[in-house]
């Protein structure tokens, strides 16, 4: 997928998100959603705010990268529009840049990072807003609702990931596209069951919270 595209792709993500997320914040009195205590992130790299060309000159000029500095994605905006009416909210961003649905549940498969997979590139936890010390996303969600018990709105975007590793390892895009009609429909029902498990276990674990899925 080339550069151009991808950026394209990033940019109306971003738009898609900020509105759903807009219209979130701003709900009505009657029927506002429910704000706990702590904002809980979970995704890939829009949720961690991340930006290629700042990582790359953060890592090449200093040798490691501070979390801290990427703080324009949507879950810094979304976390300073909650502030505004709710100013002791604790927002903890699990984001990982490369994230997909299987590395989301089962983690990376090499110590210490997360994303990766078959096709994708670790990440690691050091440079995460907030390190994991469960394994994988899901497990270290699952602990930490289980710890914070008024942990609400959760917002969730995953599952693009899972389709650009699939265009690239198994269908061969951008240079040739080798996929079936079936293989597609395939991936899509893969993803859409791995996100239904998500959301299930994370019901099961706040069930009071609201729980904010994004996927565009």
């Amino acid at each position: 997928m080339s550069v151009p595209f991808r950026a394209h792709a990033r940019l109306l993500r971003w738009a898609l998100v900020t509105a759903v997320l807009a219209a979130f914040a701003f709900a009505p009195a009657a029927g506002a959603a429910q704000v706990g205590d702590t904002y809980l992130a979970l995704g890939d790299s829009l949720a961690y705010g991340y930006h290629a060309a700042q990582f790359k000159s953060e890592l090449e000029s200093k040798g490691f990268v501070e979390p801290a500095t990427f703080n324009d994605g949507y879950v810094d905006d979304f976390g300073a529009t909650l502030k505004l009416a709710h100013p002791k909210l604790q927002i903890v961003n699990d984001g990982c840049p490369g994230e997909t649905t299987e590395t989301f549940i089962h983690g990376s498969g090499v110590p210490g990072t997360c994303a990766g997979g078959p096709t994708g590139t670790p990440f690691p936890y050091a440079f995460l807003h907030h390190p994991y010390t469960a394994g994988s996303q899901l497990a270290d969600a699952l602990a930490f609702l289980k710890a914070n018990p008024n942990v609400s709105p959760i917002t969730l975007d995953i599952g693009a990931n899972d389709v650009l590793q699939f265009l690239g390892s198994v269908c061969g895009f951008p240079k040739t596209f080798t996929c079936s009609p079936a293989a597609i429909e395939a991936e899509f029902g893969h993803i859409a069951a791995n996100v239904a498990s998500i959301l299930g276990q994370l019901r099961a674990a706040a069930p009071k919270a609201q729980i904010v899925l994004i996927w565009v």
